[in-house]
Order: structure tokens, then C-alpha cells, then sequence
């Protein structure tokens, strides 16, 4: 790919050069109509590669993938070159710059629709109905819970810290799969609430299914009515808040009203403590400064547990250009081989030497033979 953009831009680089000469030399009167036409000619090639499918022979997602990243390249590698080009026709520079800019997210936004569905697909999301209309099933999915105490008052209630690990799941494999093609940093604003939207619209759906089978066990009640509000605050889909209204009908009045504030609490935490991992997702993640603002309770901290148990997650895989591997060449073995050699040469040479000075003598006339008598000439 880092070829082709580069023979493009050496063949416009070419043409650049050889219309400036022709235009240099030539006597014709319209001669200098060639750097117009130069500026038609690279903006009808720039229209025609973000128009045609030029990828055969590949899966739609790595079309989508490539194509992305040609537009990216064509966009950052040399854009002086495309400037050059135009002949200092902004209209041409601004309308080149949008069909590239244009064409780079839609590339990007359909290849992230792919891994959506495809990601959706292999999840467990459409067991959850199943999973909360059993208590006993549900006890799968249970995780640890805040130990939290009213105020003015001994009693206790607990309140869950974590979002089901079915939906946690997802989110993480999505953006595993982002960082692994290394294009979760590259989201623009437009590209994140596309994203958002149609994760909004599938994990609503699945939340006012997951709410309507729910049973009235309390635990469960108040698992999925988190779950629904995390969510919420995450893709802002007002669904969300119906499937919430779902569940608060099947508690009871009095808990319902206990429970509000601490779910309400307990989801804005969990949203800002997994930012750096779900951020790219969400339109507007939660910044430091906001997370000041809520104080940890004593009961929240005390947890030791602060994310969903899952087995054999995958590791987020680096950044490219940020891991560093040591190699040691064939090279640089003896050049190490030959340094050590000398470095233990020169100190059995400055043990030897000083053994024979500063030796303990076996007497003092020995020592006194060491120096030499006009030493101690006047």
C-alpha cells in the first residue's frame, strides 16, 4: 500500500515538472492553459479513485480497510504534492481535500459496521432474556456487589458496581478489533457517532427485551435497571431510559426510590472508569475533571473486584510504534566478544600491577629493593 501511494505521487510529481518546463519554453499563446488543465486532470483522478471500486478479489471488509487507508495516505503523505497540482486553485484544493476526507470516513464507518455485526453475531447479548427471567440462571452472571449503607440508618442495601459481562464482552471485543487493524485512533467525530448510533439502537433493543423477560426477584431488577443506565449514559439513546421504566414496574415502589440515587451514582462511575477502553465508542466520553466531582464511598472502594469476571479475554494489543524488541545482529556479537576480551585484560593487567607495589612484602628489605637508590639522592 506505502508503494502505491508512493508511485502516485511520483508520477504527479513528474507531471508537475514537466508542465512546468513545457510551460517554461513553449511559444504557443495558450501554453499556459496547461497547469489548468493539469489542476481538471488531478482532481478528475482524485473524483475517480474515491468513486470505483478499484479492490476485487477481497472480503467487503478488507475492501473497506484498504480503501481507508489509501484515502488516508493519498490525504497524509504528501498533500503539498495535490496543492501543486491545482495551480493554487483553492476551489479545487478545498473540493480535493473533502473527497478525500469524505471517502476516508465512509470507507472507515462501513468497515466498522462489519465488525459491529460481526462482532454482535459471536456475543451473548441474546441470552440475556433467558439469564434474567431464572434467578437461578442469573446467579451465571452475578458479580460483586457494593455494600451500601443508608444514611441515618443500619440498613444495608447492595448495589452492583459492574456491567454485565455479556455486554462488557462486546464492547471489549469491538474495541479489541479496532486497536488490532490500528484505527480506533484515527475515529472522527463523525465516524464515533455513527458508531454510537447503531450501538445505541442494538443494545436498546436488547435491554427492552432483556427488561420485558426480567423477572421480579430484586437482585435481577436492579442488575438489568444498571445495566440499562450505564448503557444510557454511554450512547445517550433515550431507549434505554424506557427499558429502565420496564423494570422499575416489577420492584416495589419503596425500593425503587431507595435504589435511584446509588444506581444512578454507581453507573456514572463505571462509565468514567472505563473510558480508556470504551472511550473511542462514545461521542462524549467522560472527562478527569467530571470523575473529581463524585467522592468514592468507603464501601465502594473496598471492592475487589471492578470488572466483569471474564475468562481468556484478549490483552489490548499495543500501538503500533510504541512497543520496542531489542535485536542483537551477527555484528554486534564479536564487536561485545572483543570489548569484554579487552575489559578482562585490563583488569588482570591492573591486578598483576598492583600486586607487585602494593603487595604485602615478605620483608622490609624486599621492599626497600623495589625503588631505586637515587630516589633517595639529595
Amino acid at each position: 500500500m506505502h508503494e502505491m501511494i508512493q508511485r502516485i505521487f511520483q508520477k504527479l510529481q513528474e507531471l508537475i515538472n514537466n508542465t512546468n518546463k513545457y510551460v517554461s519554453i513553449g511559444q504557443e499563446k495558450n501554453v499556459l492553459e496547461l497547469n489548468d488543465a493539469l489542476a481538471d486532470g488531478a482532481l478528475n483522478l482524485v473524483k475517480n479513485i474515491t468513486a470505483d471500486d478499484f479492490i476485487q478479489n477481497e472480503s467487503e471488509k478488507e475492501r473497506n480497510l484498504m480503501k481507508f487507508r489509501l484515502f488516508l495516505g493519498l490525504v497524509q503523505h504528501e498533500p503539498s504534492t495535490l496543492c501543486l497540482c491545482m495551480n493554487r486553485k483553492t476551489e479545487h484544493i478545498i473540493q480535493c481535500n473533502k473527497l478525500l476526507h469524505s471517502a476516508a470516513e465512509k470507507a472507515l464507518s462501513n468497515f466498522m459496521d462489519l465488525i459491529i455485526d460481526e462482532t454482535v453475531s459471536e456475543s451473548n447479548i441474546s441470552k440475556m432474556p433467558n439469564y434474567v427471567a431464572n434467578p437461578t440462571k442469573f446467579l451465571d452472571l452475578a458479580q460483586e456487589l457494593e455494600k451500601h449503607k443508608l444514611p441515618d440508618s443500619e440498613s444495608i442495601i447492595e448495589i452492583p458496581t459492574q456491567l454485565s459481562r455479556f455486554y462488557y464482552n462486546l464492547l471489549y471485543s469491538i474495541c479489541q478489533k479496532s486497536n488490532s487493524y490500528s484505527v480506533g485512533h484515527l475515529f472522527t467525530r463523525n465516524v464515533t457517532t455513527r458508531i454510537a448510533t447503531i450501538l445505541g439502537e442494538i443494545l436498546s433493543k436488547s435491554m427492552i427485551e432483556t427488561a420485558k423477560s426480567c423477572c421480579s426477584s430484586t437482585p435481577v431488577c436492579t442488575q438489568v435497571q444498571f445495566d440499562a443506565k450505564i448503557l444510557f449514559f454511554m450512547f445517550l439513546n433515550k431507549d434505554f431510559m424506557e427499558a429502565v421504566q420496564i423494570v422499575e414496574e416489577k420492584m416495589d415502589p419503596i425500593t425503587r426510590t431507595i435504589l435511584a440515587e446509588p444506581l444512578t451514582k454507581n453507573a456514572k462511575l463505571f462509565v468514567q472508569r472505563t473510558t480508556l477502553l470504551f472511550g473511542q465508542l462514545q461521542v462524549e466520553p467522560p472527562t478527569s475533571s467530571s470523575s473529581k466531582e463524585i467522592e468514592l464511598a468507603p464501601s465502594y472502594t473496598s471492592l475487589i473486584d471492578i470488572v466483569p469476571m471474564i475468562t481468556n479475554i484478549p490483552r489490548l494489543p499495543l500501538i503500533p510504534g510504541l512497543s520496542v524488541i531489542e535485536h542483537k545482529t551477527i555484528e554486534e556479537k564479536p564487536k561485545d566478544a572483543l570489548k569484554k576480551k579487552k575489559q578482562d585484560g585490563s583488569k588482570v593487567f591492573d591486578q598483576s600491577s598492583l600486586t607487585g607495589l602494593l603487595a604485602k612484602p615478605s620483608s622490609i628489605s624486599s621492599f626497600v629493593d623495589k625503588f631505586s637508590s637515587n630516589w633517595f639522592k639529595n
